[in-house]
């Protein structure tokens, strides 16, 4: 990288600074129309851009997004995708060390967008472009899991049908039935094995129980549904409530307290969506280096359910008696079977998840106003999880 970034300058990076760009398309983004999404805007990015060092590089794999994250020559690197390819590229980036990371942008063309959705950049790829290059660079925070089969010697209970080896983007480098094999590079090359450990990096989100298996039922709707984002995931959340308003037994270690629970839903988020627009986390802040935590008890009969769930759509179930919201820096989480896991929408398999945020960790190209500041000082509310339902 040949542009300093913010955590070593004083001076902010603008744009016109980042002379040296790497645009990666994901072909199979948009149900296979990335490429053609790339021609239709390929002149707005050149006018937006001029006069820069540019090369175009169509993505073949999550593999190779990953490598090009981890290898890639330049100040800034452009994502035509959706989260998934997002996601791939900051394995990547995390490889290198700090101040050899690119600039990151995202032009959304996925399902979901909801990394580029919290980030402030607009869903059109033509006005994100426009934003983008009249923006500014912003300095935010990443989440980490580490995740394996092992909860310290209890039976696992066996599978429970949940794992899926894609992700709920349909961004297609990731699509389920295709490759799993996404390295972290920390040595973990799998989505979770018995008694072995992976890892990953997050931008957006992690959830388990309900969430995640929302997100593989999107993943399947998708391949018959014209539709997709919002709606997509509000089909796959009514179906999947209807059919196994099941809540799973956890033990959860907010900032160093544990207590057993019961939870229909966990999230845990560093920007505030989910879903393709599920506004699960509304005060999450990317730059306050704390993670926000949405859990949810059991909730019955089944109309109650559906009322939460729209509710969590519109952002506005903080308060509902069943939930409860906190922030922490550290959690940990383990499960006596395995259920279903999502991280940026990648499905993960383990039994004991440990999770935590590392501060100013990614440079990202936002629109002006993308971004907001963190809280001067911020404070972390109580760490003891919810009483019973």
């Amino acid at each position: 990288m040949k542009v300093s970034t913010a955590s070593e300058n004083p001076l902010p990076i603008t744009p016109e600074m980042l002379q040296h760009i790497a645009v990666l398309v994901n072909p199979a983004a948009a149900n296979g129309r990335g490429a053609a999404f790339w021609s239709e805007i390929r002149e707005q990015f050149q006018r937006s851009f001029p006069g820069r060092d540019t090369q175009v590089i169509v993505t073949e794999s999550r593999e190779h997004s990953i490598e090009l994250g981890a290898t890639l020559e330049a100040d800034l690197i452009v994502s035509v995708s959706g989260d998934g390819t997002v996601h791939d590229i900051l394995q990547g980036l995390m490889r290198r060390k700090r101040d050899e990371r690119p600039v990151l942008a995202i032009v959304p063309i996925g399902s979901g967008n909801d990394i580029a959705r919290g980030l402030g950049v607009p869903p059109k790829p033509a006005a994100a472009i426009v934003g983008l290059a009249s923006g500014t660079v912003r300095t935010i925070d990443v989440g980490h899991v580490s995740f394996g089969g092992s909860n310290g010697g209890e039976d696992d209970g066996g599978g429970n049908g949940d794992e899926a080896d894609g992700e709920a983007d349909g961004d297609g480098n990731g699509e389920a039935g295709g490759d799993d094999n996404a390295d972290d590079g920390n040595g973990a090359d799998d989505n979770g094995v018995d008694g072995g450990e992976a890892s990953r990096y997050f931008f957006n989100t992690l959830s388990f129980g309900v969430d995640a298996a929302i997100a593989i039922k999107t993943n399947d709707l998708r391949k018959s549904r014209q539709h997709r984002g919002f709606f997509l995931y509000a089909e796959a959340a009514v179906g999947t409530v209807v059919r196994d308003l099941h809540a799973h037994t956890y033990d959860v270690t907010i900032d160093g307290a544990r207590r057993q629970r019961e939870l229909l839903i966990c999230a845990v988020q560093n920007g505030p969506y989910y879903g393709g627009g599920f506004k699960i986390a509304p005060q999450a802040n990317w730059r306050d280096g704390l993670l926000d935590v949405c859990m949810c008890g059991r909730v019955s009969p089944l109309p109650k359910a559906l009322f939460y769930l729209m509710r969590i759509a519109r952002g506005r179930h903080e308060g509902l008696p069943a939930i409860t919201t906190c922030r922490a820096r550290t959690l940990g989480f383990d499960f006596r079977e395995k259920i279903a896991v999502q991280c940026d929408g990648e499905m993960l398999v383990g039994l004991h998840y440990e999770v935590d945020v590392l501060s100013a960790a990614v440079d990202v190209l936002v629109p002006e106003a993308g971004v907001p500041a963190a809280p001067q000082a911020p404070t972390v509310p109580s760490p003891q999880p919810p009483a019973a339902q």
